[in-house]
């Protein structure tokens, strides 16, 4: 009896010690040192996550934090930036159209003479016409004009045409009288050296320019121009600056 009592004793000591007179779902879940051995869940549940049901595992989470937050706040970045450009574009436009209206300013040289007023007006984003008057000294003029600008912008470049009438009502003292001297050589002059007087002589000309405007209302331009002389189709290049305040 004693030596079956010990084999029992054996028995049962060999088989707890083994883990099989353990529960199986206790013996994965503890070992020897009382801790856990189970492996995080693969599901996540919404109460888990903030209540947002965002994330399905663990490494579904970190990788949404790692990977979509950057690329989401790049993707804001990037539509503030359009937002910013569309806003910078439109205080352009009303920069350009807004303040070019009415113009009152100075011309000097070109199809005027010397210097000359002007006014300017505003047709839109892309047109303007004017009309001035102006002196060469022994000599007067008056002119009109209208510009085709060709991008909105505080910088603009524009194509204009346009046609000045010149008269001479006396016959000059002396010849620095006459300003510029070249100019008037080529249409106030006939072959045989005697002055037009009193004879209205008609200039068409195109001319390529820029204009520089600020929010303020004044601009400065500035352009190379070619008169043709409507009658003998004589023809000189000239060149033309001005300044203008837009209401």
């Amino acid at each position: 009896m004693r030596s079956i009592a010990k084999l029992l004793t054996v028995s049962i000591f060999l088989l707890s010690s083994s883990g099989w007179a353990l529960p199986r779902d206790v013996s994965k879940i503890f070992d020897r040192n009382k801790r856990r051995l189970d492996a995080p869940p693969s599901e996540l549940r919404s109460d888990e996550v903030g209540g947002e049901g965002r994330y399905q595992t663990a490494e579904d989470s970190l990788d949404e934090v790692m990977k979509v937050e950057p690329n989401a706040s790049q993707k804001e970045i990037r539509i503030n930036s359009g937002r910013n450009e569309q806003r910078q574009e439109q205080l352009d436009r009303y920069a350009f159209s807004g303040k070019r209206i009415f113009g009152v300013g100075f011309v000097g040289a070109g199809a005027y003479g010397i210097f000359g007023g002007e006014v300017d007006f505003g047709f839109g984003n892309e047109w303007s016409g004017g009309l001035g008057i102006g002196t060469g000294m022994a000599y007067a003029t008056w002119g009109v004009h209208a510009r085709r600008y060709f991008q909105q912008g505080n910088l603009t470049p524009y194509f204009q045409v346009g046609y000045a009438n010149w008269i001479m009502n006396r016959d000059p003292y002396r010849e620095d009288e006459i300003y510029p001297l070249y100019l008037g050589e080529q249409f106030l002059q006939n072959s045989d050296g005697s002055w037009k007087v009193r004879k209205r002589i008609h200039l068409i000309y195109p001319a390529i320019g820029v204009l520089f405007q600020s929010s303020s209302g004044i601009s400065f331009n500035m352009h190379l121009q070619y008169l043709i002389s409507a009658l003998d189709f004589k023809g000189a290049l000239a060149g033309s600056f001005g300044m203008h305040f837009y209401f």
